[in-house]
């Protein structure tokens, strides 16, 4: 399993290597790819320091079919590329400070399509001998991931979230440190509950079709440590549908099962859990 782990590493270095060479053809690109050259290499310059905070270092996003990577040093700032196989991209550059368990991102160039961005706050993440950071409006998902048992990805290479470079292959253990704020959201336990209301089917349109979508009551909530934005599924469920709470009272939430694929809906009575 390393050796996969190290051969992917490996491959999304090249791909993203030889991306933002094909990209530098123009004259403009090029300008942007050496001043991202120049700032990566000087924040690896700064990690070689030592008593560098544990936050600092290099991350990394693969896709199927493109690299997210964030360099982060406190002193030199940081340096974020976000490249595709179709050879578009986006590149920020900008400084770093840190407050609190807060990383603030102050952005001084932008350049490329804007595929992608570095969000303004960032959040350290630390599970076990892991690291991640984490964008503020992405904290929900990385709690509903790991509740879910997504996170951390069965092949040890995150794919959600940006994840320090070499921590892929190393073990999680208890409960990620989130900060103050968000750490209510991941559950001691998985939880179950069963649907106690439904209601019509409405169809819409989404990204990848038709979104069908029910109202549903569970009979949990706060009581069993039910958040509003909480993901739920519905085991063997051959839609692969998904349960969104949007409304936590004391013993019941409500909110909304969606699928794509068909209109059939689960009926009351059925178990829903916090956990695949």
């Amino acid at each position: 399993m390393r050796d996969i782990c190290k051969i992917w590493y490996a491959i999304t270095s090249v791909v993203l290597a030889s991306i933002l060479v094909t990209q530098a053809s123009a004259q403009t690109d090029y300008e942007f790819f050496e001043l991202f050259k120049q700032k990566s290499d000087d924040v690896i310059d700064e990690l070689r320091k030592t008593n560098m905070p544990e936050w600092a270092g290099i991350y990394t996003r693969p896709y199927m079919n493109a690299v997210e990577k964030l360099y982060l040093a406190p002193e030199t700032g940081y340096a974020f590329v976000f490249t595709t196989h179709i050879h578009r991209y986006s590149i920020d550059l900008g400084s770093i400070s840190h407050d609190g368990d807060i990383l603030r991102i102050s952005t001084k160039l932008k350049a490329g399509e804007r595929v992608r961005h570095i969000p303004n706050i960032l959040y350290p993440i630390k599970w076990g001998n892991r690291h991640y950071v984490v964008a503020e409006s992405d904290m929900l998902r990385f709690a509903n991931y790991v509740n879910l048992g997504r996170e951390p990805s069965t092949l040890h290479v995150s794919t959600f979230f940006l994840l320090k470079d070499g921590d892929e292959n190393k073990p999680v253990s208890g409960k990620p440190v989130l900060p103050a704020r968000f750490a209510r959201l991941i559950l001691d336990r998985p939880i179950k509950m069963k649907i106690i209301e439904t209601s019509e089917v409405t169809t819409g349109a989404s990204e990848t079709g038709t979104e069908y979508k029910t109202v549903v009551r569970v009979d949990g909530g706060r009581n069993l440590g039910v958040w509003d934005g909480m993901t739920l599924i519905v085991p063997k469920d051959r839609n692969a549908g998904e349960i969104i709470i949007t409304n936590v009272g004391e013993k019941s939430s409500t909110g909304y099962y969606k699928n794509n694929l068909s209109s059939d809906s689960p009926r009351r009575g059925t178990t829903v859990k916090s956990r695949y």
